[in-house]
């Protein structure tokens, strides 16, 4: 299994329109936790684990580096995929590496399920693996696909298996190798803009149960798939927004906000000693700003009432499948300045009064001694 990042442009005409295929996801368990998260780890190796490993099978071939196994480990198990942004698709693929322990070690309610989730709504099935029940019997059977979900796999779709024998379906002779499977296209539903895939296993829990997963990928099909939406901010920073201890707020200086192929408003956090305004007039949080249509300007000011000191303070702009932007925030509240008084003078024998200006440029100079 030689491993490798599929990066596919496919066009083909359809009608009036033109479709194109991307690669939105690929985990090949390479790096711990890229793209992926594991409900917990157990053990190591190649039996009584689901965690990745790097274990080299005796027999299998065409393992290259770490893969992902299960085997031998009691309850339920699950790995969730990072959340993949599908705006601009219309549908997608799953394809991905397996390999099965043995050949016919599969008890009933054993299994793989894979299911999708369009906008962080319910699960929807994707793929799942059941084990071929065997003249009524479902215990130590061989695991396979189950296209139909009914909770049986389907001899025809087998998996292969480090080790084989025959039970009822026989997988064949020289399957104890990883395999590569693709589901068909997968319709995303109108308004969809979140993927998340989360791959469940149940009831693992004996000698030989075992099954062995790699390069997983996810690949995006639609008019423009590839398109990714982003934020822009000019200027990316502001400074002087200054006032007098006790004349707050500031003075407002306002960001330029704009955006493209965005399917959600811009928000803002962070920066909590600073206010903001859509109007210049209203004063607050962060306000949501859609700039699908125009490009839209928010004001920022330093707040009132903060102490004497140099606020600086970042402001993170957000959006749905959008790379975080940002702003360089930066003001002071300066220390009020000495004023001047009117002094009488103490001494007797000598009235009215004299002025005094406070200036730190004079050196002080002692008075003579009486």
């Amino acid at each position: 299994m030689i491993k490798q990042l599929l990066f596919l442009i496919l066009s083909a005409a359809m009608g009036f329109g033109l479709n194109a295929q991307s690669t939105a996801l690929s985990v090949n368990f390479e790096t711990q936790g890229s793209g992926y998260t594991p409900s917990s780890t157990i053990g190591s190796g190649w039996v009584d684990l689901f965690n990745r490993t790097n274990y080299d099978m005796a027999v299998v071939n065409n393992e290259n580096g770490f893969y992902w196994g299960i085997e031998d480990v009691s309850g339920t198990y699950s790995l969730s995929l990072d959340q993949i942004y599908v705006a601009d698709a219309t549908s997608f693929i799953l394809s991905l590496d397996w390999l099965t322990h043995h050949s016919n070690d599969w008890d009933g309610g054993t299994y793989m399920r894979i299911y999708y989730i369009e906008n962080s709504g319910s699960d929807q099935n994707l793929l799942w693996v059941e084990n071929v029940p065997n003249a009524g019997s479902t215990t130590n059977e061989p695991a396979a696909v189950d296209l139909d979900f009914d909770g049986n796999g389907e001899c025809l779709n087998s998996l292969p298996a480090r080790s084989t024998s025959s039970n009822g379906c026989n997988i064949g002779t020289g399957r104890n190798h990883f395999e590569s499977y693709n589901t068909s296209s997968i319709p995303l539903s109108p308004g969809t803009t979140t993927l998340d895939i989360r791959i469940d296993f149940n009831n693992f829990n004996q000698n030989d149960i075992g099954m062995y997963i790699d390069n997983i990928t996810i690949d995006t099909v639609g008019s423009s798939a590839s398109s990714t939406p982003t934020i822009t901010s000019n200027p990316s920073s502001l400074s002087g927004l200054d006032y007098v201890e006790n004349a707050g707020p500031s003075s407002s200086i306002s960001v330029t906000l704009d955006g493209s192929d965005l399917t959600a408003n811009i928000t803002g956090s962070g920066a909590l000693s600073f206010e903001f305004s859509s109007d210049n007039l209203t004063w607050g949080a962060f306000p949501s700003t859609d700039v699908s249509s125009a490009s839209q300007q928010v004001y920022v000011r330093l707040a009132g009432g903060l102490g004497e000191g140099v606020y600086s303070e970042t402001l993170t702009l957000s959006s749905t499948g959008a790379s975080d932007v940002t702003v360089s925030l930066s003001g002071e509240v300066e220390s009020p300045p000495c004023v001047q008084s009117l002094q009488t003078l103490p001494y007797s024998g000598i009235s009215g009064s004299a002025s005094f200006t406070h200036d730190t440029n004079i050196t002080p100079v002692l008075a003579p001694a009486e």
